[in-house]
């Protein structure tokens, strides 16, 4: 619109009026033509097209301005819809976060001995916990690397899972810290947790006793006849 005024100010000017006379004359808001040029057709012509260029101008500056608060009203009630998200979304963590495995690991912890010690295998949970604390880091190697987020979920679900060998060792070590078990009766069962039917009877006889032939027994059960 404003290459329309330039235009025409250029074609009045090309007229070649350009003596006190017959100059152009800018008063107000109005454009307006002085001495013959108010009788010439290509100058009124031009001029009536100057009028209409400021006029669509002016339309155009009321909608730039228009635009522009509604932009600003936009961009204020964005950043107000992501305040609230964001508020909903820590009421949501606030919420879930009670069942989640961290929450639960912090509650069991709380009143244990286990709580300030190194091991992962003084507690049934921790050694858990160290096996999610790895698949996080596997997870977040992946992505650091420029990995896809699938590889990155699957990296976390190969390191986190626990295997049932791995299940049964943590639980005879955890069992033995705790005196819940003797390691020499431990070491009896392989790996799957299956017992080592290879031994024999003198060995097995070295960790396990007939109760029969307990004197604590025999003293507690003295009708037992059999025995």
């Amino acid at each position: 619109m404003v290459s329309w005024v330039l235009v025409a100010l250029t074609a009045v000017l090309s007229l070649g009026f350009v003596s006190s006379t017959y100059a152009e004359t800018l008063t107000g808001e109005q454009t307006t033509l002085s001495g013959d040029l108010q009788n010439n057709p290509v100058a009124q012509d031009i001029l009536e097209k100057i009028e209409k260029s400021k006029h669509w101008i002016e339309q155009l500056q009321q909608r730039n301005f228009e635009t522009a608060q509604k932009q600003k009203e936009l961009d204020a009630k964005r950043v107000e819809v992501l305040q609230y998200l964001e508020n909903d979304l820590k009421k949501w963590e606030e919420l879930w976060g009670y069942y989640t495995f961290d929450g639960i690991l912090e509650r069991a912890l709380e009143n244990s001995p286990a709580k300030d010690t190194d091991s992962i295998y003084d507690h049934p949970l921790k050694f858990t916990a160290s096996k999610i604390g790895a698949g996080r880091v596997a997870l977040q190697t992946v992505l650091e690397h420029g990995g896809t987020p699938e590889e990155a979920r699957d990296a976390f679900v190969s390191t986190a899972k626990i295997t049932r060998a791995e299940m049964l060792s943590a639980n005879s070590i955890y069992n033995i810290l705790n005196n819940n078990a003797y390691y020499n009766q431990q070491i009896l069962f392989n790996t799957d947790g299956n017992f080592d039917l290879t031994l024999s009877g003198k060995e097995l006889r070295k960790y396990y006793q007939d109760y029969r032939t307990n004197p604590s027994y025999l003293k507690a059960n003295p009708f037992d006849k059999l025995s």
